[in-house]
């Protein structure tokens, strides 16, 4: 970050004082211009005119999400079912960039420890991330209670 510096000017209301220097004070700060990414438009844009080999390097240098990725293949599918094909099979393989906050999403044979939460008066339970069962919104898992473990099972169909 860089700073600015200028001297204070002298008000009316101080005496002068001989051979008083003056005081440096910081002006304002210059920040870091914020890192601006690319909307899912500007995806399906770049992926329509230049092809995936764009959209992978603006991906690896972080100015496009996955997610901006899969819901311009999901804008695709109506119009270029052919060509959404490929953009989405990519969104599916990349993982999300860790961007410094919380963890990143497990893949298979991670392993985690994970605390048990509570809710006022409610039983302990534990919040698990699915992605790496490939699980989505409304889909149906099996869970097996055993003495000593948990066993998550994603439900075919």
């Amino acid at each position: 970050m860089e700073m600015r510096y200028g001297t204070k000017t002298k008000s009316e209301a101080e005496p002068r004082k001989k051979g008083k220097k003056a005081k440096v004070i910081q002006l304002h700060k210059k920040t870091k211009a914020k890192k601006t990414s690319l909307t899912y438009k500007d995806v399906i844009i770049m992926f329509l005119a230049e092809g995936l080999s764009l959209v992978e390097k603006n991906v690896e240098i972080g100015r496009v999400t996955v997610n901006a990725v899969r819901r311009a293949a999901k804008d695709l599918q109506a119009s270029f079912p052919e060509r959404a094909e490929t953009l989405s099979a990519f969104a599916e393989k990349v993982r999300p960039v860790h961007t410094g906050r919380g963890r990143s999403q497990p893949v298979p044979g991670d392993e985690r420890d994970y605390k048990a939460q509570k809710l006022g008066k409610n039983e302990p339970f534990l919040r698990l991330p699915l992605s790496v069962l490939d699980v989505k919104k409304g889909q149906l898992i099996t869970v097996r209670f055993a003495a000593d473990r948990l066993v998550v099972v994603k439900k075919s169909g």
